[in-house]
């Protein structure tokens, strides 16, 4: 019974340690995968040629570590082979250097795909929480951008009011997640800068939430459109841009 025990225990010491391997390979992917993802949103053509070059070298070296990692999960293989194909498309946009923004919706459909991988086998990720509440930060952005005071109806002001709270339950739970500072190679500073867009998009989703409860429709669209900025600059740091630079 103690062998067994002691059989059972260095099992899952060693599951353990391939899941934090996984984990951290997961953090260097998407350090590399956002700045293209961002480059691309911003049509800058160039530092999107370097950025893709890095991300195509980052998951050449992930997938041929990973894809035969979880045997388990029937959709892990096809889902690598969808990124490969999203990650391919969009390199092949940027490298005829038309059209930079639907790279970037490409590269959308990754984070997507790599969420829903984490989340069917429970994989607790920092990122996908950030990555849920971009979908319903970006349909309030867009009612406020795509609308003037005149033509933003009573129907859309309830869409927005429904949005707002499903984005309110995630960044709650964005606000209270443990952030491993170690993992993401962040120091005290990154930290603090970190929570400093956190507090700053917290205020801004107050200042929507009492616009709508006042029905001020100029106010709804400007308090809309204010919450993508924060939430943006607190994505951006878990790329690594300064990869960039070498």
């Amino acid at each position: 019974m103690k062998i067994f025990i002691v059989i059972a225990t260095l099992l899952l010491i060693g599951a353990g340690a391939a899941f934090a391997d996984l984990r951290k390979n997961f953090v260097a992917f998407d350090k590399a995968f956002i700045p293209p993802l961002a480059l691309t949103n911003q049509e800058k053509l160039k530092p999107s040629e370097k950025a893709m070059k890095i991300l195509e070298k980052e998951w050449s070296e992930f997938k041929a570590k990973y894809y035969d990692y979880n045997p388990k999960d029937a959709q892990w293989k096809s889902d690598f082979d969808e990124a490969d194909k999203l990650i391919r498309e969009a390199g092949d946009v940027v490298r005829s250097g038309k059209n930079l923004f639907s790279a970037h919706e490409t590269l959308e459909g990754i984070r997507i795909l790599f969420m829903e991988l984490r989340k069917r086998n429970r994989i607790d990720y920092y990122i996908d929480l950030l990555t849920e509440f971009h979908e319903h930060m970006e349909f309030i952005f867009h009612a406020g951008k795509e609308n003037t005071p005149a033509s933003l109806t009573d129907e859309d002001i309830k869409s927005v009011k429904i949005t707002l709270s499903e984005a309110e339950e995630v960044w709650g739970r964005i606000k209270t997640a443990r952030f491993d500072k170690e993992l993401y190679d962040f120091d005290d500073r990154k930290v603090t800068e970190m929570q400093h867009y956190i507090d700053l998009e917290t205020a801004a989703l107050n200042k929507l939430k009492m616009s709508i409860q006042n029905l001020d429709k100029p106010s709804i669209i400007k308090t809309a459109m204010a919450i993508r900025p924060n939430y943006a600059k607190l994505y951006k740091m878990l790329g690594d841009f300064d990869r960039m630079e070498k």
